[in-house]
């Protein structure tokens, strides 16, 4: 919510709210320098101290696991049992998808976070290296002994199922590089409403007058092929969610939905396009239990349609994507599965993907897609 209401400085917004009891309104504001509510309630003030420095649980509703990590700067040998420990439930108990959690991930050692990353894949890769500026070279100076590397554990504490990892702002430092490693082969989906922090470099700490410090990036990061790949730029999610009034307002996590659905479309099947619908239909279909019902929506600009899905057999749920796979928004934790009013903004083609609200739902439903006013 912070970040949905700012825009560039001295620009003309049009906000269009409604107070409670009132009518819908609109104003023109201009846009100025401001602070308090961006930091106001940053995500760290609700990290409470009494966290381990990563805490996982079994999503019932779809069995995936889902881990959230707090830090990389926590006790070294509790973390690293903490994580083997749950690569060890995820292989005992055959979990076919991981969800990981660095929203609120601030780093730590960059070395720990390279060496847990290891522990999703196979080969002993080469990460990337650190130079720095060398004034009788007149450049930075990569040594080739320090490169970045994996070691991998036990071939029995390494898990090979599908991978998606959320981010956000707050993953900074060693978490972005944790982060980055993942990617690495295309071994994990990214996911989020923005980057990460995109800090990404060496630092130091200088000590100025009355106690404060000044702190600066004085080392360069760069992959294997000696690109800048983390500082000013970040982790930049492989999907990238709509900042909507879905994914602001809703009570529940809609980025961990979002995450949720792309795991079930990695194990369920990648393609999105499905049976055609059009502006008018109503189709009777059947649900399985753990699979998903995909219809191919072709919209021209300027179409206003409803979208209602029901069942008198299990809670439904539907997700809205483009042909591209990008997720546009879903009815998950709304108290019905409708989507009224929606205007075309342009001509392109939407994706209905009908779930139910448990990864175990099954039975019959009805979808209908009418025109607004109808």
């Amino acid at each position: 919510m912070r970040f949905a209401t700012r825009f560039p400085l001295d620009q003309e917004v049009e906000l269009t709210f409604q107070n409670p009891g009132g009518d819908q309104e609109t104003a023109s504001l201009t846009t100025v320098f401001e602070l308090e509510t961006l930091f106001s309630n940053p995500f760290e003030e609700r990290i409470t101290g009494f966290e381990q420095p990563l805490e996982y649980e079994l999503l019932e509703d779809s069995g995936y696991g889902y881990v959230k990590l707090y830090s990389f700067a926590d006790n070294d040998l509790l973390t690293i049992q903490l994580w083997e420990r749950l690569m060890r439930e995820l292989n005992e108990d055959q979990t076919p998808g991981l969800v990981v959690d660095l929203r609120q991930n601030t780093g730590g050692r960059g070395f720990l976070a390279d060496q847990m990353a290891a522990y999703f894949f196979q080969e002993a890769l080469v990460l990337g290296n650190a130079g720095h500026w060398d004034d009788s070279r007149g450049e930075f100076y990569f040594d080739p002994e320090l490169e970045q590397r994996f070691y991998l554990p036990a071939e029995d504490l390494r898990y090979d199922g599908e991978l998606v990892v959320i981010v956000g702002p707050s993953c900074a430092s060693a978490c972005e590089f944790f982060a980055y490693d993942l990617t690495l082969e295309d071994r994990a989906v990214v996911v989020g409403l923005y980057p990460t922090a995109g800090l990404g470099g060496s630092i130091s700490r200088v000590l100025m007058p009355e106690n404060e410090f000044f702190t600066f990036t004085q080392g360069r990061a760069v992959d294997i092929d000696g690109n800048i790949h983390i500082e000013g730029i970040g982790i930049v999610p492989d999907i990238l969610l709509p900042v909507n009034e879905v994914n602001l307002l809703s009570e529940g996590d809609e980025i961990l939905a979002a995450a949720v659905r792309e795991l079930d479309s990695k194990i369920f099947g990648e393609g999105f396009e499905g049976e055609s619908i059009a502006i008018g239909d109503s189709i009777e279909g059947t649900l399985e239990s753990g699979a998903s019902v995909r219809y191919t929506l072709d919209l021209e600009a300027g179409d206003i349609l409803n979208i209602f899905l029901e069942s008198d057999e299990f809670e439904p749920v539907f997700a809205l994507y483009d042909l591209e796979g990008t997720f546009l928004g879903s009815t998950e934790g709304l108290s019905e599965a409708s989507i009224v009013g929606f205007e075309v903004p342009f001509d392109f083609s939407l994706i209905i993907e009908v779930l139910g609200s448990s990864g175990s739902d099954s039975g019959n439903y009805i979808l209908m897609v009418v025109a607004d006013g109808s």
